[in-house]
Parts: C-alpha cells; sequence; structure tokens
C-alpha cells in the first residue's frame, strides 16, 4: 500500500524475534508464512503466518540454533528450510513437522564452516558447478536427490552439502585463501583450513552456475562441468 504523500507502506509487520532479526523468507510456497531468523531468547527461528491475527500470527519456533542464524533459505518445494549461524552450523528442517517439539522438525545438523556461516544458497544436481580456478571434484550422486545446499564463510571455502543427510559432498580448494604470511597457516589452509583472511560473503546460483563474493572484493564464477 501506499502512505498519504504516495511512500510505499507495509501491509503488515510484527516484532518477530526480540534481539536481532538477519534473514527472512517465506515458507510453504505461498506469500503468507514467513520464517524470521536471528537471535530471541524463545528460539532464534520463528515462524508467522502473516494471514492470522495478530495474537495468534506466531505458529511456531525452532530453538536448535544455540548460536545467532544469520541465513534461512527455503528450498524448492516450500516446506524444508535452511538454516546456518554464528557457530558454523548449518541444519535442514521440515516446517511441516513442527508440533509439540520443535526437535521433530530437525532433519539434520552438522557443521558446516570454522566460523560463521555467511552465505548459504540451493542448487539443484542438473547445474552443479565445477570451478574455473579451484575445480570442484566431480561426484556420482545418489538417485532421487535432487537438491544440494551450498555454503560459504568465515573459513573462505565453499562447501556442498546433499539435502537428504547433511553429507559433505564437494568442497572447493580456498578460494579466499590467506596471504603467505607464515608456512603453518599454509599448511592449515591446505588440510582445511579455517585460517583464511578473507571469507566468503556471498552466494548466487545462476544459470552457468554458482557466484561466490569475498571480502577482498573478488567474485568468483563457479562454471558447470
Amino acid at each position: 500500500g501506499t502512505d498519504i504523500d504516495g511512500a510505499s507502506c507495509s501491509e503488515w509487520w510484527h516484532t518477530c524475534l526480540k534481539n536481532q532479526g538477519r534473514s527472512v523468507a517465506f515458507v510453504g510456497g505461498r506469500s503468507a508464512v514467513v520464517a524470521a531468523a536471528g537471535q530471541c531468547d524463545a528460539g532464534n527461528i520463528t515462524l508467522w503466518n502473516t494471514s492470522l491475527p495478530d495474537r495468534e500470527s506466531c505458529i511456531g519456533r525452532l530453538r536448535h540454533h544455540k548460536a545467532p542464524v544469520n541465513k534461512v533459505k527455503t528450498l524448492p518445494g516450500g516446506w524444508l528450510l535452511a538454516s546456518a549461524d554464528d557457530a558454523g552450523i548449518l541444519s535442514l528442517s521440515d516446517v511441516r513437522m513442527l508440533g509439540s517439539s520443535d526437535r521433530d522438525a530437525v532433519l539434520w545438523s552438522t557443521k558446516a564452516c570454522k566460523g560463521v556461516v555467511r552465505a548459504i544458497d540451493t542448487i539443484t544436481y542438473e547445474s552443479i558447478p565445477a570451478a574455473r580456478q579451484h575445480s570442484f571434484k566431480r561426484h556420482h550422486f545418489i538417485p532421487g536427490n535432487d537438491a544440494a545446499i551450498v555454503t560459504g564463510g568465515d573459513d573462505g571455502l565453499v562447501r556442498l552439502w546433499d539435502v537428504n543427510s547433511g553429507r559433505l559432498l564437494q568442497q572447493s580448494e580456498p578460494v579466499y585463501p590467506a596471504k603467505p604470511n607464515t608456512s603453518s597457516r599454509l599448511r592449515s589452509l591446505t588440510s582445511g583450513g579455517g585460517d583464511a583472511k578473507y571469507t566468503v560473503t556471498g552466494l548466487d546460483v545462476c544459470e552457468e552456475g554458482v557466484l561466490s563474493s569475498g571480502s577482498d572484493g573478488v567474485v568468483r564464477l563457479y562454471v558447470r562441468s
């Protein structure tokens, strides 16, 4: 809608998180249910139905993330919600299974980054990328799986996760490596690291593959094999 001066105004608003909001996503394939993520004593992910009266609009909370949740992303189909937090934990939840216990909705959780997970996105197996400079190894994927989750964060690595199990499928070489100050740091990076000088700050899936941005200002394109 618009106000008297013609400026846009919100159709719905609510304080969904007590402390801090960081990410939001529509759930269920429609524009009625919203997942709000960040930091809140009652649960770092809350679900709100914008079509209900204010007192009834909070329809569920996910409390399994102990650290503030940095990103949420809905998978194709609308009911699976990927979330990542400041402790490097990535999880997948089925919001249809929210009931008396939010644990029923959590399908899996895994350590996805040494440090904060800064970016997540989803990708179908038909467009799994290989890096132009730092190649992902090709994998034979389990039949029936049709999507994966891509993450990036403080350790400078781009990773690909199986939706069904949370298993790590692919990992890039450090795409935003530390400058070669010491040999020990180089060894740490070679073994999977976490001491990257630059972090992965953003990811986006496109027709050609996956774009990643880093805190060094460099954008890299992972293209299809």
